[in-house]
């Protein structure tokens, strides 16, 4: 089962009850993995509540 049926099951299910705001990265390369994430970081990408994102 790929990631994204996955996640459409997970929604489905109800264990998701923000599926649209799930957005899972596609890297298709291992040492792409590490750049893209921070790239993601740089951009301002980071959601859910600050004072939580802070401590993780």
């Amino acid at each position: 089962m790929n990631l994204a049926r996955l996640f459409g099951h997970m929604a489905e299910e109800g264990f998701l009850h923000s599926a649209d705001k799930v957005k899972p990265l596609v890297i298709d390369k291992a040492e792409d993995i590490v750049p893209t994430l921070m790239q993601q970081g740089a951009d301002g990408e980071a959601s859910g509540r600050s004072e939580i994102n802070g401590t993780l």
